[in-house]
């Protein structure tokens, strides 16, 4: 029989591999094998985020640049000092009607022009962030530049604006997630405080052309801008490009600066429920003021946020979801803000509204033995290190990723270092500091516990389960009499 040439290579190859196999036997190999042990995993290799090339302009625009030459691609990120915490009273809404505006028209391009340039790349650009093949970058950063610093605010695009911020508002409130979000956050803080406040049609109408011009006028300018830039393209070719676009924009004043106010002291835990009849389920929102990112014990609250609340495996999803079916996802965190700023520790969870007494009922006990019967064990720190900082690389996998990630950073007042401290942060944590950090800021008795459903369906077993004192509250979180 003659064998065709693909076959013969077939032959060749597992030839090679027997006589491999016979080798390796041969020299004691397969004896030294002992198979009553489990192989033992190699230790996990050192953990680094990519390098951040940090400099600044003469005028006070401040550039992280990450160079990643994989793929012939840049991600583009701008962060704008401060943000919507600009809004003043009653124009809430303002920062991010003049994100959406500075896109309709420029000094040198009409927002038809804008929008042929942007369709000629072939990849979307805004004034906020792009991503775009390497031979587009500087053209892409021209079109970002002028919308930053030359935009006209034509009077009929405000209005069209206006509608959509609207129209999105309304949306926003046909899910349970708005009103919990927004009850919880007034308890919290209070309803005059700048977290707490809430952006609606009439904070909308209010704002008038002049509104938008002074804002970006006095707080869009280059000491207030962080720009990250992540992909193909080396550090100096794109100072070079940034230079060209940006080098010539006028610093007016100091870097702009809100101060926010401390969160008052906790209430005593109470369930706030607001109605939503014929609803199936039920939006829980459970937790209480945390401390700013200053606080020294900021990583052992990272990592007891990973074991306590975090991802499959964390304690309240083997309890909620993994030990009794009450709940598909739950999570319960710190969630940080600008670097002065108190933060939240908090979580959030769907549940059957028939389930909404029992899911409570078992979160609160498990609040309860963090801080008391069952503090945290070696083996759930790492799990807690997998979570945070483990899993961190896949989660940087892309230069949007990379440069999603470091714009947070900026956004929140972080040196361009930040995750590189995270890294060891994290790995100095021991189990005695998260059992002192679930002591001293997790704190049951006083805990705010907002529930978003039917109250005919869930107001009475909430009230027998005696958890807490229940108050019946409107979609503001003023309660109902």
């Amino acid at each position: 029989m003659t064998l065709s040439p693909i076959a013969r290579s077939c032959v060749r190859g597992v030839l090679v591999a027997l006589a491999a196999l016979s080798l390796g036997a041969g020299n004691g190999i397969a004896q030294q094998l002992d198979r009553s042990r489990r192989p033992e995993v190699p230790p996990r290799a050192p953990l680094s985020f990519p390098p951040v090339s940090a400099r600044t302009l003469a005028n006070g625009l401040s550039v992280r640049i990450v160079e990643n030459h994989a793929l012939p691609l840049v991600a583009v990120r701008v962060a704008l000092e401060s943000g919507s915490l600009l809004d003043p009273e009653g124009k809430d809404g303002l920062f991010t009607l003049d994100t959406l505006l500075i896109r309709d028209g420029t000094k040198s391009m009409t927002g038809d022009q804008l929008a042929q340039a942007i369709d000629e790349l072939g990849s979307p650009v805004g004034p906020t962030r792009f991503t775009t093949v390497t031979g587009s970058f500087e053209r892409s950063l021209t079109i970002m530049g002028e919308m930053l610093m030359h935009p006209t605010f034509p009077a009929e695009a405000i209005d069209r604006r206006k509608a959509a911020v609207v129209s999105g508002l309304q949306r926003s409130e046909g899910l349970s997630s708005t009103p919990a979000l927004r009850i919880f956050n007034t308890m919290l803080y209070g309803s005059t405080h700048p977290f707490a406040r809430r952006v609606t049609a009439s904070t909308i109408a209010a704002i008038t052309r002049d509104d938008l011009i002074g804002l970006h006028d006095r707080h869009v300018r280059p000491q207030n801008v962080t720009l990250t830039i992540v992909g193909d393209v080396s550090a100096n070719t794109a100072m070079a490009s940034i230079a060209k676009v940006f080098g010539d924009w006028q610093r007016t004043g100091e870097r702009s600066s809100v101060s926010v106010p401390v969160a008052p002291a906790p209430k005593p835990t109470t369930i706030y429920l607001y109605d939503r009849p014929g609803s199936t389920q039920s939006t829980v929102v459970v937790g209480q003021v945390g401390p700013t990112r200053t606080t020294t014990d900021f990583y052992a609250l990272e990592a007891l946020g990973g074991l306590f609340g975090g991802p499959t495996g964390s304690r309240l999803t083997q309890a909620l979801r993994e030990g009794r079916p009450l709940t598909y996802a739950v999570s319960h965190l710190p969630v940080w803000r600008r670097l002065g700023d108190p933060s939240a520790i908090f979580g959030s969870s769907n549940v059957d509204a028939v389930k909404t007494d029992s899911a409570l009922t078992v979160w609160t006990d498990e609040l309860k033995a963090m801080t008391g019967a069952r503090p945290p064990v070696q083996k759930e720190l790492e799990f807690a290190r997998s979570v945070t900082v483990g899993s961190l690389m896949t989660r940087i996998e892309t230069i949007d990723e990379i440069a999603n990630r470091l714009n947070i950073v900026a956004n929140s007042d972080l040196p361009a270092t930040y995750y590189d401290a995270y890294i060891l942060g994290i790995e100095h944590v021991t189990t005695a500091d998260l059992a002192s950090v679930a002591k001293r800021y997790i704190d049951p008795s006083h805990t705010t516990i907002v529930v978003v459903g039917d109250r005919k369906v869930i107001e009475a077993p909430l009230r027998a389960a005696n958890i807490a004192p229940l108050v019946i509250v409107d979609e503001n979180g003023k309660p109902i009499l």
